[in-house]
């Protein structure tokens, strides 16, 4: 009967951990060659230069099913970036973006180990490489959801679930420090945590994995866990802690001498990653020194570069120019927005969606100017939009204020065939001044003129006769006040439209 109720505990054990998130996905293969990895950085003296922050290059693989549906939020990368670079800053390590690779393909979302030639295919030869997933499961005969990350150290790179991809989530800075040559703290217990039902207490002198089980005296540190010896014993204690407001682990596992062991909850190499507050985790001095000699090592030579970092102004903001707030566009597959440029920023990550939460049918797109016209809206529909600026280092940025405008009925087909160019000047133009309005045509034709305020209201009509030697309209202003207006020029085959600032 005894022996029955020792069974059941150790089943009803496996089970409990199954059900378990496990955090950290990197094999036993990976682990086995970062132990043999770490052991060589270990015996490599590195020789820090004062002040000096080392820049590394990470390309973010953002991918999504066929349809280009569930990929993760460019906002949330950003986010993720600008918080590796915080959790790194304190050992002048640092991260930059070199690029944001969209991806539409199912089986690298769902199942990416079907096929990893997809991978290879994508990843950036001369960075980091992230990809970003549904799953992050390095086994196909995982259950899903199992695992949030893992370094894939055959191939270089770090799967990454995609809810993991955040301001909160530590399991990025976990991974890539995996892929900077560092073990958990738990190294030979990695799939089999310590209990006292199945591993007895005091725990045995070799862990399920074959390595020897670390003391608390140290007095094994250099052949034990993780080989660091300012890193405490863990015996994959993360499932079993105290619930308790300090976080810290009061499950009464003992060393092979009998002495409790006392974990180091905030190591990021630990996996107490959720449970603890951010701020506090940290990498200790051995470990930062494995990484960086990890960093200077041969096999890390096409990551070190001459990158030098663009600050961008942190008092300056993003003004939203066009639409005004409130404003209504008369046109909807062809909207203009424009916004201030920001000093330092190469890049502005753009939103819009029809509710302010930004949460419903999100248009994103990144571009590197401070104008974009979108083309696929609906007709007479409120929309909010938003911008944030970044650049390849800084992306501890922020939105602007949401701004609010509403599309009209208009439907600008771009191209006039009977009109090869046209230009309306000056612009901005006084409010005492016609506005001039050069037609280039080898043809004659009537056309009707429109001038459309930011309430959609038609508040100056024309039409008028163009020859190729007559081409050019003037439209007297006298009754419009200050504001942007929209000139439509339409012909019996087509409409386009423009906008014109009028000034004092």
């Amino acid at each position: 009967m005894k022996h029955v109720l020792i069974y059941l505990l150790i089943l009803l054990a496996f089970q409990v951990y199954a059900q378990r998130t496990h955090h950290c996905g990197t094999d036993a293969a990976a682990l086995n060659y970062l132990g043999q990895q770490l052991l060589a950085n270990r015996a490599i003296s590195y020789i820090e230069s004062r002040n000096e922050i080392t820049y590394l290059p990470v390309t973010f693989h953002l991918v999504a099913n066929d349809g280009g549906i569930g990929r993760v939020r460019e906002s949330n990368v950003l986010d993720q970036l600008c918080q590796l670079n915080i959790d790194f800053r304190p050992y002048d390590i640092q991260f930059y973006l070199q690029e944001l690779n969209y991806v539409d393909n199912s089986i690298l979302y769902e199942t990416h180990r079907d096929d990893e030639n997809l991978l290879i295919r994508q990843r950036n030869n001369a960075s980091i490489n992230v990809f970003i997933l549904k799953e992050a499961n390095n086994s196909n005969e995982v259950e899903n959801g199992r695992t949030l990350g893992y370094f894939n150290t055959q191939r270089d790179w770090l799967i990454m679930r995609r809810d993991q991809i955040n301001d909160r989530s530590i399991v990025l800075t976990h991974e890539v420090g995996h892929f900077l040559g560092l073990l958990h703290p738990y190294n030979g217990w990695d799939f089999e945590p310590w209990t006292e039902e199945m591993h007895g207490n005091p725990a045995p002198t070799r862990s399920p994995r074959g390595i020897s089980t670390e003391r608390m005296d140290g007095s094994n540190c250099q052949q034990s866990g993780d080989f660091l010896c300012d890193t405490p014993p863990d015996y994959f204690f993360a499932f079993d802690r105290a619930e308790n407001e300090d976080c810290e682990y009061q499950g009464g596992a003992r060393d092979p001498d009998g002495v409790l062991v006392d974990p180091d909850e905030l190591n990021y190499m630990a996996n107490f990653l959720d449970q603890c507050e951010r701020e506090a985790y940290y990498f200790s001095e051995e470990q930062v020194a494995i990484m960086k000699s990890n960093i200077q090592s041969p096999q890390r030579d096409y990551l070190r570069t001459e990158f030098s970092p663009e600050r961008i102004t942190s008092e300056e903001e993003v003004l939203l120019n066009f639409p005004r707030d409130n404003e209504t566009i008369p046109t909807f597959n062809l909207v203009p927005l424009e916004w201030s440029p920001v000093e330092g920023a190469t890049q502005y990550l753009v939103e819009v969606d029809r509710v302010r939460s930004f949460n419903v049918q999100t248009r994103r797109v990144v571009t590197d100017q401070n104008s974009l016209e979108l083309s696929d809206l609906d007709a007479r529909r409120q929309y909010y939009w938003r911008v944030r600026p970044f650049n390849a280092y800084n992306t501890c940025t922020e939105f602007s204020p949401p701004s609010v405008f509403r599309t009209g009925l208009v439907k600008d087909t771009t191209q006039l065939p009977l009109i090869e160019d046209w230009n309306i000047a000056p612009n901005p133009v006084r409010y005492t001044e016609p506005l001039s309005i050069d037609i280039v045509t080898q043809r004659s034709f009537a056309t009707r003129v429109q001038v459309i305020d930011a309430l959609g209201r038609v508040v100056l009509e024309e039409i008028q006769f163009i020859t190729p030697s007559d081409r050019q309209l003037f439209l007297d202003l006298p009754n419009l006040g200050v504001g942007a207006y929209f000139v439509v020029v339409q012909t019996s085959e087509a409409r386009a439209v423009r906008k014109v600032v009028v000034v004092e």
